[in-house]
């Protein structure tokens, strides 16, 4: 029931699609036959477009160096399915704290940050979805770029940690007339932190803080993210280490919870469903887990929409990670390939059949 039908199929060789004399739809009289070669890897595709033995493939972000100033070819960009993302270990007492995680967040011009990092090619998300998908919200706005806020909701989330550390510290030194290690007093007054942290306070405690941030060093981008991130960190008083692993010490610091931040990122269903990301992320919040459970058991797009909707929202609101954006893709054809064609996350080469050979 497609455009297309299979003309001949060599296992594993190509295949070769001509045009279905059948097909219901509207297409140009004059469409070509696709022939279709496999190659065993993604390299191997590109240097195909390079020597120009294949007419059109599709490139990611690393690849599109090779392209550009190249007046042989086309590119056409559209968002893909990656998206980038930086998650929170909630087993540190601060990052378990929503305005400390405010804080980090607001601190952070992400507009700059993709901008720079990705050169451009990545387009800002709030929530791992394609923006472009119908279960998006783009009324839902993240928590803005703001270092007046960054700082006030730094000194409400070192205030209610430190409250905690106090009655802890309590609780485990009943009967005891010494002075607890650690409980945070006014260094002038001698008062308990009843009212709001003095600069002094917030100083001497974030003093003992220093948040260690991984990421793949095999990831150039990423890099680049958690080094802006960490100096963004600094300029509102928070320390922290960018620590560069490879892949398989950064599996084992995400599975031994080996981190504070960790710039990850990760490959967008093709059939929309952020349960698996969201998950990934090891967000111990019991609400969010029930709106998660519900998206399984959803029965209709109307219902799933209004899930989606409640989750978006209230990610947003517990500032649960910090949502990047998703990288753009790209098309790249030979310029004797003449037309347009409007590739998608879903359906890279949409309108192919629109697409001549010029003489």
């Amino acid at each position: 029931n497609g455009p297309y039908k299979i003309k001949k199929y060599e296992d594993r060789q190509y295949i070769i699609l001509e045009r279905n004399e059948d097909y219901f739809g509207d297409l140009p009289e004059n469409r070509k036959e696709i022939y279709v070669k496999m190659v065993p890897d993604k390299e191997s595709q590109t240097e195909m477009v390079l020597a120009l033995d294949s007419d059109i493939a599709n490139i990611s972000l690393e690849e599109l160096s090779k392209f550009e100033n190249k007046k042989e070819f086309n590119i056409t960009k559209y968002e893909g399915r990656d998206y980038e993302m930086v998650i929170f270990n909630y087993d540190n007492e601060f990052l378990n704290n929503v305005n400390f995680r405010k804080a980090i967040i607001s601190s952070i011009d992400r507009e700059k940050l993709l901008n720079e990092a990705y050169v451009d090619n990545a387009d800002l998300s709030n929530f791992p979805l394609n923006t472009k998908n119908k279960y998006y919200n783009n009324d839902i706005k993240n928590i803005s770029y703001d270092k007046e806020k960054a700082l006030n909701y730094l000194a409400s989330g070192l205030k209610s940690v430190s409250k905690s550390q106090e009655e802890k510290q309590s609780e485990d030194s009943q009967g005891s007339s010494e002075n607890v290690e650690g409980i945070i007093e006014d260094n002038l007054s001698g008062s308990s932190t009843e009212g709001e942290l003095s600069k002094q306070e917030i100083k001497q405690i974030l003093n003992n803080i220093e948040l260690s941030i991984i990421v793949s060093s095999d990831n150039g981008e990423r890099v680049k993210v958690a080094h802006t991130i960490s100096q963004d960190l600094s300029s509102i008083g928070v320390k922290s280490s960018v620590k560069e692993l490879n892949n398989e010490d950064l599996k084992k610091a995400l599975d031994s919870k080996d981190y504070d931040l960790a710039v990850v990122g990760y490959s967008l269903s093709s059939v929309p469903d952020a349960r698996g990301i969201l998950e990934a992320c090891g967000i111990k919040d019991k609400k969010l887990s029930t709106y998660i459970e519900s998206l399984g058991k959803s029965t209709s797009e109307s219902e799933t929409k209004k899930i989606y909707n409640q989750i978006q929202k209230y990610v947003v609101e517990k500032a649960s990670f910090i949502s990047l954006g998703i990288l753009d893709d790209f098309i790249v054809s030979n310029k004797r390939v003449k037309g347009t064609i409007n590739p998608n996350e879903f359906d890279i080469y949409k309108g192919i059949s629109n697409l001549q050979m010029s003489k």
